[in-house]
């Protein structure tokens, strides 16, 4: 049977409880959200639920600051619409440049960065030179939120001879990344994660987060089955078990997903509240 709208508070209130992840409330707060979430209850609203819609529904004017610079088109030319760009500050993923190595051969001299990547109760590392960065650069600027992107850090000669120039260099390059990684619609393009070969969970968790941000509704129920299907196979449930990610996937269970990813949500929050008690 339909719960009273008070009963719709209680779960509102739960499911920030275990969002928040306070000590002290919960394991009360998670009871409380499995019964009506796993139960027989059904929210009668579901706009508590979903606070990306009501921001989005707004009819105040956007800030002008936060408006893309302008774009001129020649007579007749239409012009492309531009994607919304969204921060991603709580995104599960930290990637750093921890050293740098100078070879030098016959032909010149070779800068290898070594990077490590941290995802959700997982760590990689990886070497790459900066004409691969050049090229992780070319590929995302050709996109069509390229024009948000920060400047490469540029290839100065002179930094093989100095090596406070190199140690600025790798400082560069490792901001860089970081933007990146806090880069909505960078995030859920192919294109890092083919640069960074990270696992599929971490690439799943790190969009589904993304996705959140950006309010890509569609997105978000596409990453939460794809979640669950690494989980199913691989395993790695506990390494799901963020705030973050329990808030996403509640969006998704009680938004306006389809019937496949609110299943895929149900199954993978009634794993992950069941291994956090």
């Amino acid at each position: 049977t339909p719960l009273a709208g008070e009963g719709d508070a209680l779960v509102e209130e739960a499911a920030a409880d275990v969002a928040r992840g306070l000590p002290q409330e919960q394991e009360q707060a998670q009871v409380l959200l499995e019964e009506v979430v796993f139960g027989d209850g059904v929210p009668t609203s579901q706009a508590a639920f979903w606070p990306h819609a009501s921001a989005a529904s707004s009819s105040q004017p956007a800030s002008s600051s936060s408006a893309p610079p302008p774009q001129f088109v020649t007579p007749g030319q239409q012009e492309a619409p531009r994607p919304m760009v969204t921060l991603v500050p709580d995104v599960p993923l930290s990637v750093r440049i921890t050293r740098f190595d100078v070879q030098r051969s016959l032909i010149g001299m070779e800068i290898y960065y070594t990077i490590e990547v941290d995802g959700p109760g997982a760590r990689d590392s990886i070497v790459r030179k900066f004409s691969q960065f050049r090229e992780l650069h070319a590929s995302l600027i050709s996109k069509p939120f390229g024009y948000s992107l920060q400047a490469l850090p540029q290839d100065s000669l002179f930094s093989l001879f100095s090596n406070a120039m190199l140690v600025r260099q790798k400082d560069q390059l490792d901001a860089y990344l970081s933007c990146l990684c806090s880069h909505s619609q960078v995030l859920l393009d192919d294109v890092l994660w083919e640069w960074l070969q990270v696992d599929e969970l971490t690439q799943f968790v790190a969009r589904l987060v993304a996705a959140r941000a950006a309010m890509s509704y569609d997105e978000m129920g596409h990453y939460t089955q794809c979640l669950e299907e690494v989980v199913v196979v691989r395993g790695g449930s506990h390494r799901c078990i963020q705030p973050v990610v329990l808030s996403a996937l509640k969006d998704v269970l009680l938004g306006a997903a389809t019937s496949a990813a609110q299943g895929a949500a149900a199954r993978l929050l009634e794993q992950l509240l069941s291994r956090s008690r």
